[in-house]
């Protein structure tokens, strides 16, 4: 028999108790089979959804309790299929609801009744091949097929409730209002906004969380104020003293969230000659290391050492497209040049954003100073 899981409703207007001051993203472990997770979408919105460890499958769901009761009239029971009208005043739904089984890996909407509750509505979806247990271990927004499913559901369920509001139906929508206390999804809400990139031909999200280690898709600021050292110098100047400064949460939170941006743009810095494939074998495999390091509470010396070391390189590599010898800015409009631009400058406000205003710009004199001793 299943567990009965603690589920809150596909969206709240209410924050999570243990939701961050800051970020994108809240991750709560229910039970050691149940992982909840929570999406902000305005400081009022939240989408919410779980990780149900079952045997041979994870189930990631999010709950619509009796909303979806109307959506057994659009079914015809004789030739069982969907109805025609139903289909076109509903076809987001219509096309969920066609896959009325929870047995699916595709997402889809069906009844689920765990042990001792009556049966309500989930939009959901069964995970196969991957650990419950790295779910646990910080790493969810890193593994694309768990990040696809937080993604992939939320939009489903923003899909749904759009549907639902803009029927004439009038049950529905008041059902959809007590349950979740919203009436209306913010119109600027797009979870692509979130991750990286979709699937441009089926929409599904095909990379992971980026920006800060939080895994959180807060954009960062269009204009952001910078001690004049930081943009003076290029970022291999002091990338490393920034990095072993960094105790090991905020090490982790450092390197994936740079890990994402560079895996992202890995085939242009492979082809522009700024990073070899080694490069990216290292992160892939280090970067999470480093992160069950932190969980298990073990050292990952030698793993920052190479993480460290690989992002400099990659760095300095760009070093020679970005400025002249005077440390004057290029401006050559090459891709080399715009490339390198772009990392450097993402590279920066990752950094700014992390360190202390008087720390950074001592460190980075010091560091630029010890410099052009050396060049003297």
């Amino acid at each position: 028999m299943r567990e009965v899981p603690i589920l809150l409703p596909v969206f709240t207007t209410s924050v999570p108790l243990d939701f961050p001051s800051e970020g994108t993203f809240a991750f709560n472990k229910k039970t050691n089979k149940q992982l909840e997770v929570t999406v902000r979408i305005n400081e009022h919105q939240y989408f919410n959804m779980n990780f149900l460890n079952h045997d041979g499958y994870i189930m990631a769901c999010c709950r619509w309790a009796h909303v979806l009761d109307f959506t057994e009239n659009g079914l015809d029971r004789i030739q069982m299929m969907i109805k025609r009208h139903f289909r076109k005043k509903y076809p987001v739904i219509s096309s969920l609801y066609g896959q009325h089984t929870d047995t699916a890996e595709d997402i889809h909407i069906s009844t689920i009744g765990f042990e001792g509750n009556p049966k309500e509505w989930y939009i959901s979806m069964r995970i196969y091949g991957e650990k419950f247990e790295d779910l646990m271990h910080g790493n969810l927004l890193i593994n694309v097929t768990f990040a696809s499913a937080v993604g992939n559901l939320c939009m489903a369920s923003v899909d749904v409730f759009k549907e639902i509001m803009k029927s004439d139906a009038k049950q529905p929508k008041i059902l959809l209002k007590e349950l979740t206390g919203i009436d209306e999804i913010d119109k600027n809400f797009d979870f692509g906004n979130y991750l990286d990139a979709r699937n441009p031909e089926t929409g599904e999200i095909i990379s992971t969380a980026r920006e800060d280690g939080k895994a959180s898709g807060v954009e960062l600021p269009e204009e952001i104020e910078m001690p004049s050292c930081m943009d003076t110098y290029p970022t291999n100047i002091y990338i490393s003293a920034f990095m072993n400064s960094l105790n090991e949460k905020e090490y982790v939170t450092f390197s994936n969230a740079i890990y994402f941006e560079i895996m992202s743009k890995q085939q242009a810095l492979k082809d522009l000659g700024f990073a070899k494939d080694h490069d990216f074998q290292y992160l892939e495999e280090y970067v999470p290391t480093i992160g069950d390091k932190f969980i298990a509470v073990e050292e990952a010396k030698t793993e920052r050492l190479l993480i460290t070391s690989t992002v400099l390189l990659m760095m300095s590599s760009m070093r020679n497209s970005l400025f002249d010898e005077l440390y004057q800015v290029k401006d050559t409009g090459t891709e080399e040049n715009k490339l390198a631009m772009e990392m450097d400058g993402y590279v920066k406000k990752l950094v700014w954003r992390k360190w202390d205003t008087n720390y950074l710009e001592e460190l980075v004199e010091q560091v630029t100073r010890n410099e052009g001793n050396q060049a003297l």
